[in-house]
């Protein structure tokens, strides 16, 4: 099912005094298949957090859904899931169109995630 042109695991470094997964190292799987996507953190077996796409042919994007579980908010890993995905678009050379309000939001907050954004 894992697309091979969009396979990958990506490694966000977050700041080491969180107290997320009492861990500096987050790591953030993806998963793809031919027509849709997600980044997304488990822990102990279960999705905690995820942003789910839609691939629009071969140049772009469609960031649809971003969820965080209760016990993970407010430790900004809904906006690394944004940033992943915005690193995974730079290095496929892919646009996004932001569908989803929240990444619609983190990336317009942003500037250094605009370069990513489908004209």
């Amino acid at each position: 099912m894992v697309n091979s042109s969009y396979k990958g695991t990506y490694i966000v470094l977050i700041d080491p005094y969180s107290q997320l997964l009492k861990k500096s190292i987050m790591n953030i799987q993806h998963q793809s298949g031919d027509t849709k996507g997600e980044f997304y953190l488990e822990e102990n077996g279960e999705v905690k957090a995820k942003l789910t796409y839609s691939k629009l042919g071969n140049t772009q994007i469609i960031i649809d859904h971003t969820e965080v579980s209760e016990d993970l908010r407010g430790e900004d890993i809904g906006k690394q899931l944004v940033e992943t995905a915005v690193q995974f678009a730079r290095d496929h050379d892919l646009k996004i169109l932001p569908l989803c309000p929240f990444a619609k939001a983190t990336i317009e907050k942003d500037e250094s995630l605009q370069d990513v954004l489908r004209g």
